[in-house]
């Protein structure tokens, strides 16, 4: 979200982030401990953990009331997101995951455009009252500057395991904890660091980016298989799957095919303005108020 409104902003267009909070479903089966638990987060977010924007990039905080966006504006929510909290005329949702991946709900509005960050993430999936656009969001990472082969070991020297649980935190471990580093809740820098220096990554999340991270750094990445799910179902596109195992019995392949992952992750990053107009394009062309102009 933070990469979105920073490019919109360098581009031309004019974008603000909102301070995120949480968003629950409350229905009268289970009510009192969802809301509790989104005042909770409110008054954390609020006094206790300011909201943090990233150096360098352009992303102003909005300051205004919200109930005073219009329809001259348009509110971007992940799939994440419950409803539309800012009260928006116009929605759209950007599917960084798959719908209902992360919580076991969703609870999308009607009339949104729907983005995807990833083909894979919005096969199979249909809102008859909304519509899925044709621009597949997937902008680059801007944290590469951290993750680079430069000055990484070469394989021969490099020793140890670093892993990772994040969104698949339910999984059995399937190495040995007590001597691999966990990476989670460590900085940039100091996950760089470590990526160039071990010989294997292993993530249990089976979609996250530090995977394609410690690829780039010339580590060995394995994804441990989500159950039930084989290996076209979790990345469909060939080209995505450049550098990574899935499971370990494609540690060879990942080896050959980690040149061409370097590749791809540039001709993404050559494309990003492109994505960027093509997702205001979409934008203008569906709300009957253009947003942005």
């Amino acid at each position: 979200m933070h990469r979105l409104c920073h490019l919109l902003n360098e581009n031309g267009y004019e974008a603000s982030l909102y301070p995120s909070f949480k968003t629950t479903i409350i229905h009268k089966e289970d009510w009192l401990s969802p809301l509790l638990s989104c005042l909770a987060s409110a008054f954390k977010y609020k006094y206790l953990r300011p909201f943090k924007t990233k150096a360098g990039l352009n992303t102003p905080i909005f300051k205004g009331n919200r109930r005073a966006i219009g329809e001259d504006c348009v509110a971007v929510y992940s799939e994440g997101v419950a409803g539309n909290p800012l009260d928006a005329q116009h929605v759209v949702r950007w599917l960084l995951h798959k719908p209902g991946y992360n919580y076991g709900l969703t609870c999308f509005g009607n009339s949104e455009l729907i983005f995807s960050f990833n083909e894979s993430y919005s096969m199979g999936f249909s809102l008859p009252l909304s519509k899925m656009a044709k621009t597949i969001l997937s902008l680059p990472f801007e944290n590469l500057s951290y993750y680079t082969s430069v000055d990484a070991l070469p394989m021969q020297q490099r020793s140890g395991v670093a892993y990772c649980l994040r969104k698949g935190r339910d999984k059995p471990l399937i190495h040995d904890a007590s001597q691999a580093i966990l990476i989670d809740g460590l900085s940039h820098q100091e996950i760089a660091e470590i990526f160039r220096r071990v010989k294997t990554f292993i993530s249990y999340d089976s979609k996250t980016a530090y995977s394609i991270f410690a690829a780039v750094c010339g580590a060995d990445s394995i994804v441990v298989p989500d159950p039930g799910v084989s290996l076209d179902d979790w990345e469909p596109q060939f080209i995505k799957r450049y550098g990574l195992s899935y499971g370990f019995e494609n540690i060879e392949w990942a080896r050959e095919t980690r040149p061409l992952l370097m590749n791809q992750i540039q001709k993404d990053m050559d494309e990003t303005v492109d994505k960027v107009h093509a997702f205001v394009g979409e934008v203008n062309s569906y709300f009957p108020c253009p947003p942005y102009r």
